[in-house]
């Protein structure tokens, strides 16, 4: 019997008892890192009973609000109990039907994933000498390091990696994580340059590309490695995407729908407890693909990215408007003050928080209050304000793995705080683009992703390396900085072909990340090696230590302790490196404007501080 991709055959068919969990590597290796991400089969267990159980109580709820209530009624008696009403038959039985195939899949669905969870929770305990209480402490490296020591036929090698593991679970997403790098998607709108991706989109992605393109093994198919078949499969993506975008366009009402109740029942209750959260910001989903490394999974993506707000917010209220200050004040002092007088009246007498005041009660008044009181303060600086952009940027780029070489320098001018601030983006305007989007998507990809067709199919095959044993995979994914190395990060490549190089010092970070996340894996390519030895042999030089000493003094002035920024005694391995390279790319960056040949690797000399790694 198959399960999602999975061949659950009788155990007595082989002699090893997972086996028949090993088939499809891809697909275990990503069961393995969910169960892991999940935190063990109990709280997946309770997950799939609880969200079974909150579907339904959801479908109920809004069947209860649009058949069972007379609103006129209930606005004119103010009385839910006179509202009530007996729903249609036709209705009643409609709704009921849709309610309980929904449920029927989702049981049959969850019973799939409860029996796999089981599944690998016995081979958690008896391969990986794991309980669930371990899997909420031990580190994912160290998981991968166990199932290095399993018998995994399906690679024929006599050492399996940690790299060779985690390639293969993200077979798919390194491919996109590359993509996005070298900006081959097109996912503007028609009429305007600047590009937009949401969930919505990437739905629309995962089912037009990724699903096509690759196998269930996650390997792409051979035929889009053949050059003869490059204008056949251009074609064909073309009109994928086009009918992909109208198969949307006729789904779109039932889709903005379903998308406006789960943001209702999401985000209401969260706006009433924190009206704040209308003013805070939140990486984007364009600047989370931008962001993320390759070979790095979403837990330590989420962990580095985290570490980022901190930062980014302070970077953000680098830019105050004295206009726009003066009128938050002048209204945080008159919306404020009222607010606070009716709050004392109500605390004193209860009985008027029914009272009216121009037609609304005056609870009602205290919470809208709340909420603008809430936001004008967003728009205030904060206390002890100092002004250093170009720091904060620096500090941002070591969590975000982010580093375009024209921002170096240059985080005080406002060109690149637009740049940044389209990243980071306030959470009210991310949820309208998500909302926006299931108009947007059908004109994106009708008009906009059709252009790239061709693009995306020469990348899928020039960006494609056969490797011994693990099959096809993304050239970009196997870290090989001789080929894919930017000299502006301290790779040293063998070709001077900027289309060969990744943007931004993807490739560097990547390698420094996964290194500071897998402590055990050693590089293979004697390139790849270098640039590693070479980023900790500048961590001790004297040009590192003059730099760092003096962010450590600028930094030390945003409220933190004496000593915070000793990188060596207080940081993780993976800031550490991080942080080699983005001063390595910054002295380079500054060197090359000053010698008037920005990016020329040749013209750089090798003196102290600008080092060739």
């Amino acid at each position: 019997m198959e399960i999602d991709g999975v061949d659950y055959r009788p155990l007595a068919e082989s002699q090893d008892p997972f086996d028949h969990l090993k088939l499809n590597l891809h697909q275990f290796f990503n069961h393995v890192y969910k169960y892991y991400e999940q935190k063990g089969f109990l709280h997946i267990l309770l997950s799939q009973i609880l969200s079974t159980i909150a579907v339904e109580f959801g479908m109920a709820l809004i069947f209860f609000t649009v058949f069972c209530v007379n609103i006129n009624q209930l606005v004119e008696e103010k009385s839910l109990a006179v509202a009530v009403v007996t729903p249609s038959v036709t209705a009643s039985i409609a709704y009921g039907a849709l309610a309980g195939a929904y449920f029927l899949y989702q049981f049959i669905r969850s019973i799939f994933i409860i029996y796999q969870s089981w599944q690998l929770r016995k081979y958690f305990g008896s391969v990986l000498d794991m309980t669930d209480d371990d899997v909420q402490t031990t580190p994912w490296s160290e998981v991968v390091n166990r199932i290095r020591q399993d018998r995994l036929d399906g690679i024929p090698k006599s050492k399996v990696s940690s790299l060779d593991i985690i390639k293969i679970m993200m077979r798919k997403d390194n491919y996109m994580i590359g993509m996005m790098n070298q900006n081959i998607l097109n996912l503007s709108l028609p009429c305007s340059s600047s590009g937009l991706i949401t969930q919505v989109i990437e739905w629309c992605l995962s089912f037009s590309l990724m699903n096509q393109a690759f196998d269930k093994y996650g390997r792409l198919h051979p035929e889009y490695l053949r050059r003869e078949n490059h204008d056949d499969l251009t074609s064909a993506l073309k009109r994928r995407f086009f009918w992909t975008g109208l198969v949307f366009l006729i789904l779109s009402p039932f889709v903005l729908v379903l998308l406006i109740v789960y943001a209702f029942f999401t985000y209401t209750a969260q706006i009433k407890a924190s009206p704040n959260i209308l003013g805070s910001r939140t990486w984007s989903a364009l600047a989370r693909w931008k962001f993320r490394n390759f070979n790095e999974v979403g837990s330590a993506f989420n962990n580095r990215l985290n570490k980022s707000y901190e930062f980014a917010e302070k970077y953000v209220d680098q830019f105050q408007s004295p206009v726009l200050t003066a009128f938050a004040r002048f209204g945080l002092f008159t919306i404020g003050g009222v607010v606070a007088v009716l709050l004392v009246l109500t605390l004193i007498w209860d009985h008027l928080l029914d009272a009216t005041i121009g037609g609304r009660t005056v609870l009602w008044l205290l919470g809208v209050g709340g909420a603008v009181v809430g936001a004008l303060r967003m728009l205030l600086p904060p206390d002890n304000f100092v002004y250093e952009p170009n720091v904060l940027m620096e500090e941002i780029a070591k969590h975000t793995n982010y580093i375009p070489l024209d921002w170096i320098d240059n985080a005080h001018t406002r060109r690149v705080r637009d740049e940044f601030l389209g990243y980071f983006q306030y959470k009210v305007v991310v949820f309208f683009l998500e909302i926006l989007s299931v108009v947007f998507a059908p004109l994106i990809f009708m008009f906009s992703l059709p252009k790239s067709a061709d693009d995306i199919i020469r990348f899928l095959r020039e960006m494609s390396v056969e490797e011994e044993g693990l099959g096809t995979m993304c050239k970009l994914a196997c870290f090989d900085l001789a080929q894919n190395g930017n000299p502006d990060y301290g790779a040293e490549p063998v070709t001077s072909d900027p289309a060969r190089h990744t943007q931004h010092g993807k490739l560097e970070m990547s390698v420094v990340a996964f290194k500071a996340n897998h402590p055990d894996w050693e590089p293979e390519i004697d390139a790849t090696k270098k640039f590693l030895n070479g980023v900790l042999q500048y961590r001790h030089s004297e040009s590192f230590n003059r730099a760092l000493s003096d962010k450590s003094r600028h930094l030390s002035r945003f409220s933190r302790p004496a000593g915070y920024f000793d990188l060596e005694a207080t940081e993780n391995l993976g800031e550490r490196l991080s942080e080699s390279v983005v001063l390595i790319s910054s002295e380079r960056a500054r060197h090359s404007r000053a010698a008037g040949s920005r990016g020329s690797e040749s013209s750089v000399p090798l003196r102290e501080g600008v080092y060739s790694v």
